[in-house]
């Protein structure tokens, strides 16, 4: 079947970029697949606020060095804050309009597959069945719609296993929304560590990749970051997929541990954070670098060297943040930080492609279609 699509999309950004049309590009490429990291977790540790990080360092320049500043939130929940304001606003991940826009716009860009973030210990079920009864509608209607897949912890002893039984036990052993599982050597992908005491019915079921953070080194490895790039290869050698990034948390060659953001782009592990305005080798100090997607635009080029199938964009929509404090941090070394803030802190240090409220506008998903239409041709 044909599904449609809106390949004749056309859009300048507010920095004067136009998407490419056809024949400025390849035409349509086969076996080539545009995955991208998905958060299903808005609204599901919590309703407060919304606490704006951006907005409260408005209000309290100083507020990084002072965790005991008014404009922090209260701090026995511990809640989760945002980096900065979606287009949508601060929307729960179960709210169908927003998710309606969100897969019209994957459609328009030629999204293949969503790869949803389960690392952190739950599978967000509400949020991944709204999501599922709207992209099959989209489909039902002859749209190509983006297939699902799971991404579960790195840790081999982490909580990846448990997520893994629950979505068997959900999703998976009751065939529900089949169609929409993204296969990969002809099984549904799955992201996980496949342990030996898994019963052979889960073992087999699957198509399994290892998840790391960065820089797979094993094959049948697939990562979400890493720069530069290294692409992920499957037993035999051969490439399958490469991560590409807006911004790079720390990561210790040779170590699959992320780093920190912590607030001022230090690391942890003595290797820097690398914001979006990153690029041959430096922060790039102008105004508004941020809205170029310098960093983002040097990891697409690798991408397009490299050439593997899938190409794994990190990342869609993770906006949160936990608050963290001396007082209150039970996970992470914070060295002399009053406040800790993990992966995510402003517009500079933040992965998210979703278009937002000011800032950078629409230019990271627009910068995206352009990279799609010429990784797969149009």
């Amino acid at each position: 079947m044909t599904y449609a699509t809106r390949g004749n999309l056309t859009a300048v950004d507010h920095l004067g970029r136009k998407l490419p049309q056809s024949g400025e590009v390849p035409p349509p490429r086969e076996g080539k697949v545009v995955g991208l990291f998905y958060y299903l977790w808005h609204g599901y540790h919590g309703t407060q606020g919304p606490y704006d990080i951006t907005k409260i360092l408005e209000q309290d320049p100083n507020a990084m060095n002072n965790a005991d500043s008014p404009a922090w939130p209260p701090k026995e929940h511990t809640p989760l804050l945002h980096w900065g304001e979606p287009m949508f606003g601060y929307y729960l991940s179960t709210d169908p309009w927003v998710l309606r826009r969100h897969v019209e716009m994957f459609i328009a860009a030629g999204v293949d597959v969503l790869f949803f973030d389960v690392t952190n210990g739950f599978t967000y079920k509400k949020s991944y069945l709204t999501l599922f009864e709207i992209l099959r509608e989209y489909q039902n209607k002859g749209f190509a719609a983006p297939k699902v897949c799971f991404y579960t912890a790195p840790g081999i002893r982490g909580c990846g296993t448990g997520n893994l039984m629950t979505l068997w036990e959900d999703l998976y052993e009751p065939g529900l929304y089949s169609e929409l599982w993204f296969r990969w050597k002809d099984k549904p992908l799955m992201i996980c560590h496949s342990i030996r005491s898994l019963p052979d019915e889960i073992r087999d079921f699957f198509t399994w990749r290892a998840p790391t953070w960065c820089d797979p080194k094993e094959p049948n490895t697939w990562a979400w970051e890493g720069n530069p790039q290294k692409t992920a290869v499957d037993e035999n050698g051969s490439p399958e997929e490469i991560a590409v990034n807006v911004c790079r948390v720390a990561c210790a060659e040779g170590y699959d541990t992320q780093g920190t953001t912590v607030g001022m782009g230090s690391a942890a592990y003595g290797v820097p954070v690398m914001g979006r305005s990153w690029h041959d080798g430096h922060k790039d100090t102008r105004e508004n670098a941020s809205h170029y997607g310098f960093l983002f635009e040097e990891q697409i080029r690798t991408a397009l060297k490299e050439d593997p199938p899938v190409a794994f964009l990190c990342q869609w929509n993770e906006w949160l943040v936990p608050f963290l404090t001396q007082k209150t941090n039970t996970l992470y070394g914070m060295g002399d930080h009053a406040v800790h803030l993990q992966d995510e802190y402003d517009e500079e240090y933040s992965r998210d492609i979703e278009p937002m409220k000011g800032g950078y506008k629409d230019a990271y998903y627009l910068q995206m279609i352009s990279f799609i239409r010429r990784f797969k041709g149009l």
